[in-house]
């Protein structure tokens, strides 16, 4: 089956949280919830792509999709409870100092996702 992304829906029954009430919108469409829910799967597709080449997301199982899902949600749910690190300049206004581009990268991908997508889809052979 074709890769989809998760819903709002199924975002607020694992978190609870409403993503439309989180995250603003100019539209009653919640456009601006659409556009981060692509950016992180985009992210998060990107993640596995940089480890593994041979994933088809054309063509994944229900298990694979569901994994993925699971891995898309925590890091959207990362980056709305600290910061999206992929925006980030590196610059710590409290101690004057810059964060060097490996630290930044390293904080870029939630570490439960990580742990997800590590476990179920690359390590696990699903590609």
């Amino acid at each position: 089956m074709a890769f989809t992304n998760f819903t709002k829906k199924e975002y607020l029954e694992r978190f609870g949280i409403r993503l439309d009430r989180v995250i603003p919108s100019q539209d009653k469409e919640g456009s601006q919830t659409t556009i981060r829910i692509n950016q992180v799967t985009e992210k998060i597709q990107e993640y596995i792509l940089s480890r593994t080449k041979n994933i088809d997301f054309d063509d994944l199982s229900a298990t694979q999709q569901t994994y993925i899902n699971k891995a898309c949600m925590e890091q959207l749910n990362y980056e709305l409870n600290n910061a999206n690190y992929s925006e980030e300049s590196g610059y710590n206004s409290f101690s004057g100092e810059m964060h060097m581009i490996g630290e930044i990268r390293a904080r870029e991908i939630s570490i439960t996702a990580k742990r997800i997508l590590d476990n179920h889809i690359i390590s696990a052979g699903f590609y």
